[in-house]
Order: structure tokens, then sequence, then C-alpha cells
């Protein structure tokens, strides 16, 4: 059984875009025999998105049971921070460009709980030689061309 850490932008994809999502991410998503966490750091986030007006869930009231209502019903287990998680952020080399601090401490989280992180942020390539497994899905919309690119590494049938 593959255990896996969601990116927040995945989640946001499947609640706001799904359709943004291809076939074959949409199938690794839903494979039953997966177990999917997301980081208490994803819930801020969205949360935060939420309050700017960024995020189309129910009021501040409804938004934490909408947001219980979506992991439940997902099954997704929600992993929470703990110091050793904030503590893992001192030792990642910081990218040039990348700097969100979010993000780098739901990679702490992946490394520290040994999870593969699920995300379409390409940034996260540059953190696999330093111990991460990654599943990176994404997909690239030419519009100029018509076409949309679907690409997937590392993917766990």
């Amino acid at each position: 059984m593959a255990e896996y850490l969601l990116d927040t932008n995945i989640l946001l994809f499947a609640l706001q875009d799904p359709g943004r999502l291809s076939a074959a991410q949409t199938n690794v998503l839903t494979n039953s025999s997966h177990v999917f966490k997301l980081s208490a750091a994803s819930v801020l986030e969205m949360a935060m998105l939420h309050r700017k007006g960024k995020l189309m869930l129910p009021g501040p009231q409804s938004f934490r049971a909408a947001m219980a209502a979506v992991v439940a019903d997902a099954g997704i287990q929600l992993l929470p921070v703990r110091a050793s998680h904030a503590w893992g952020t001192i030792t990642i080399p910081i990218q040039p460009g990348h700097n969100d601090p979010m993000d780098l401490l739901i990679l702490a989280q992946a490394l520290h709980e040994k999870l593969s992180l699920i995300s379409t942020d390409s940034k996260f390539v540059w953190y696999v030689p330093h111990g991460l497994v990654l599943t990176l899905l994404w997909q690239v919309r030419a519009s100029w061309f018509g076409v949309v690119w679907g690409c997937w590494l590392g993917l766990a049938a």
C-alpha cells in the first residue's frame, strides 16, 4: 500500500477545476489501494485563500465543515504539523526562486514521514536528490497550439 502526501494544489484542482486533472492523474488519485494524507499546512493555505476570496467555499463558519467533509468523503487522512516537521525545514536547501514557507513545511513533512509527495509543482524536482520521493503530476496547456500535454513522472499505479 503506497502512502502519499498531497500538495495543496492537487486538492485545489480536484475541488475547483477537476477537468484540469488528466485521466491518468485522476486514476492515481482515486486508486483505493493508496493512502492519501493532507498536511495541516495545506488546510492553513486553503483557509488563507478562502479569507482573501480566492477560494470559493462556504462562509467562515462552514469552511471547516466543508473542508472536513471533502477530506472525509475522499478518505484523506489529516497530517498534523509537528515540531519535528518545522525543525526539518532548517536542513532543506532553499532552491533559487522557491522560498514558499508552506512548500518547505510540506516538503519537510514528506521527508520526515517518508511519504511520496504528489504535486503539480515542478519546483519539487529540485529536492529529489535530497531524499524526496516525488510523484509529479502536471499538465501543460499550450493554448496557442490547442494542445494539452499530460506529463507524469514516478507514478505508482
